[in-house]
Formats: C-alpha cells, sequence, structure tokens
C-alpha cells in the first residue's frame, strides 16, 4: 500500500504533509533537543545510545555469553529515561500528552503504556481516578520496576513488545512514550496489538533521530501505513480534528525534535461504530 492508495484520507495526507515544516527532509542523523545546556545534550546523547543498544540487544533471541553480559551491565545502570534533563518547555508538553491521553479514554478503561522512574505517566492518571489495578507497564529496568511497583500492581520488567506478548489483556488505549526514532521498534509492539475493542486509543511518540537515516516524515507515514493497513478496522486520526475528541486548548505535537501521534482506532465489527 502506498500512501497514495486512498486508504489514509485527503485529510490526514495534508497533516502529514504540514509536519514537512517542523521536521528537516535530509537523512542524517540528529538528535532531539530537549535541553540547552550542552553537558544535559551529552547526557542525552549518551542515554539515547545506550536505550538504542538496549533494544537491540533484548530484541535477540539467541545472544551470545558477551552479549548476555553487555545486556546485563546495560540495564545494571538504570533507566536511559531522566525527565530533570527536559527543558521547562518540554516537560509541559509531555504532561500536556498525559493529559490527551486521559482525554482520549475513560477511566474505567484498561490502559498500557510506558513510563519512568518518575512514574509521570502513572501518577497523571491515578489523580485523574484511574483504578491501579487497571494500569498496565513495562520497563527495562529493575530499580525503575520497583518504584513503579509502589504505585500500580501491574509492573512487568522487559520489552513492551515481550510484556504484551506474554499478557492476556485486552486494553482500551496505548501509549507507547518509547522515545524512539526506530519504526521497526514500534511496530515490533504493534504487531503484538488486537484492535479488538469497539474503539481502541493509540498514542506514540517518535524522536526525530534514526539510526537508519529516515526523515521523520516518512517514519510518520511509514506508522500510518501500518496502521491504515489493518483489516476490520476504522482508524481516525486525533491530530487532523483535535477537538473533535475533546482535546482543547492549545494543542502541540511537536516539541524539541519529537512528535507524539495519537489514533482512535474503532473497530468495524461493532455496531456502535
Amino acid at each position: 500500500m502506498t500512501l497514495l492508495d486512498g486508504a489514509i484520507g485527503t485529510s490526514h495526507i495534508i497533516a502529514l504533509l504540514g509536519l514537512l515544516w517542523l521536521f528537516p527532509v535530509s537523512s542524517s542523523y540528529s538528535l532531539p533537543l530537549f535541553t540547552t545546556n550542552a553537558r544535559n545534550n551529552q547526557l542525552i546523547h549518551k542515554s539515547n545510545s545506550r536505550q538504542s543498544r538496549l533494544e537491540h540487544l533484548t530484541s535477540q533471541s539467541d545472544l551470545n555469553s558477551t552479549e548476555r553480559l553487555e545486556l546485563t551491565g546495560l540495564r545494571a545502570r538504570g533507566d536511559t529515561y531522566n525527565s530533570s534533563l527536559f527543558t521547562e518547555t518540554h516537560v509541559h508538553f509531555k504532561n500536556l500528552h498525559n493529559t490527551i491521553f486521559s482525554t482520549l479514554t475513560n477511566i474505567d478503561d484498561t490502559l498500557f503504556y510506558l513510563d519512568g522512574p518518575q512514574s509521570t505517566t502513572t501518577r497523571h492518571l491515578l489523580a485523574t481516578g484511574y483504578d491501579n489495578d487497571k494500569l498496565y507497564t513495562a520497563n527495562y529496568f529493575g530499580e525503575t520496576v520497583a518504584e513503579l511497583k509502589r504505585l500500580i500492581p501491574n509492573v512487568f520488567e522487559g520489552s513492551a513488545s515481550e510484556v504484551l506478548k506474554s499478557l492476556d489483556v485486552n486494553f482500551d488505549g496505548y501509549y507507547l512514550d518509547s522515545c524512539t526514532g526506530s519504526t521497526s521498534k514500534i511496530i515490533e509492539i504493534l504487531n503484538t496489538i488486537t484492535f479488538n475493542k469497539p474503539r481502541t486509543v493509540l498514542g506514540i511518540t517518535l524522536t526525530n533521530s534514526s539510526p537508519d537515516g529516515s526523515s521523520i516524515i516518512n517514519r510518520v507515514i511509514e506508522l500510518n501505513q501500518w496502521l491504515y493497513s489493518q483489516d476490520g478496522v476504522k482508524v481516525e486520526s486525533v491530530c487532523d480534528e483535535p477537538r473533535r475528541w475533546g482535546v482543547e486548548g492549545e494543542v502541540k505535537f511537536e516539541d524539541e525534535g519529537v512528535v507524539v501521534l495519537w489514533w482512535v482506532v474503532l473497530n468495524k465489527d461493532d455496531n456502535r461504530t
């Protein structure tokens, strides 16, 4: 399927092309600019590199002894996510999208999302009124898992794709705030999802940095192509008409090299759609 097959729709094509104003189309590798502090940017660069290596190693099924030791060492160094390095603007941006997640879902929904050691998304959902035993999250790092388990019971150590494969749960919403630029890693997670609820919310974070050098607009299109190729569902982009979905006020879907995409996936087999 290509972008012009008609499955995506004119309005969404226009929205995607609008992203060209936000992101360079060059194939160069660039880092998300979370801070203006050179030291912090250096730390973020190192964290991103470690995260990429972790993602690679955890996706392999046949690690040798050296790679297993490397993976153990990387995990022992602690979580790669550190929101204290973000600018005030980016913290506000992240909080905004936690609010969008809770706006698009209902407090009695069962949700899967990714969270870090600061437990920002978990704390937001609990404060909004969600039941703690209907919140599920995954993390590579034991210390972060232990911290999150102080708030909710369903916290699992491992990658999102590994955890979702192991769970027999029908989720109403997913927020894959993985801070990766690799669409292959995201699609690996998406392949574990079955959109069998009448309505499923999906949020994905995508960074401007790409290990394979592809532009962010091409990667956004790739994710849309995957979604719109799924059988039996109708896909609605929240980014096209946020107020239609109850997202009010000033809405920002890009900040400092990070874009957050939101969809509502409707099951065509359900007569309420």
